[in-house]
């Protein structure tokens, strides 16, 4: 009977060896886009979520998107005026750190800045994320076609002072949720997406650019 690949062990030389050749494969592909855009334009993501990162690719698809992985990245562009791939490139390649991407592309940095505008998109709060606004939920009966009866032992148990009379979840006394600059516990994160208040925003925020014509800038 065949062994199951499951079972299969893997050497430390396989791995590493796989590791050093997607390393490889990630840095050819930067220095290419160097060579085929004009730009690279750095920018901070905030409030990151893979659908809408998905939907922005697939509208630019002129243009290539870098995410993740940022020391390799900025290895490829060089890290130093003596390593650097092209003149210049190096200030992209030393601000590259904590939640910044890459964008290589022929539009002008204006385009790209409108593209990111009108791609920000409101979106629940996670957990540790910070609450942009007070949310009290009032002492009273809560709707039934957002708050069913068979929510009310979930609601109860995420610290929401609830009860049900007369067929309907109520809400005891005044309850508040969070309050501005709070670090979002999981069970606040999950009582605001019931009641459907938003408090995050996906958006990319362009941080700087180099381009082939006018070196880098920082905005």
């Amino acid at each position: 009977m065949p062994k199951s690949k499951r079972q299969r062990v893997v050497p430390l030389t396989e791995t590493r060896k796989k590791g050093l050749e997607r390393k490889t494969s990630l840095v050819e592909e930067v220095r290419s886009c160097l060579e085929k855009y004009d730009k690279v334009i750095l920018f901070e993501y905030q409030n990151f979520r893979n659908k809408k990162m998905k939907e922005m690719r697939e509208s630019l698809t002129d243009s290539r998107f870098f995410l993740g992985r940022n020391a390799v990245t900025a290895k490829a562009l060089g890290t130093t005026v003596e390593e650097e791939a092209a003149e210049g490139v190096h200030d992209i390649a030393i601000r590259m750190k904590g939640f910044s991407g890459l964008l290589f592309t022929n539009h002008s940095v204006d385009e790209v800045q409108n593209f990111f505008a009108t791609n920000v998109e409101a979106d629940f709060a996670r957990m540790k994320a910070t609450a942009t606004r007070r949310v009290v939920i009032p002492e009273g009966p809560l709707s039934g076609e957002t708050t069913p009866t068979s929510s009310e032992p979930m609601l109860r148990q995420l610290g929401l002072p609830t009860a049900i009379k007369k067929g309907v979840v109520v809400v005891e006394r005044d309850y508040v949720i969070c309050e501005e600059g709070d670090e979002l516990s999981a069970e606040q994160a999950r009582l605001l997406k019931h009641f459907g208040q938003k408090q995050a925003e996906f958006r990319l925020v362009v941080k700087a650019f180099w381009s082939n014509l006018d070196g880098f800038k920082e905005l």
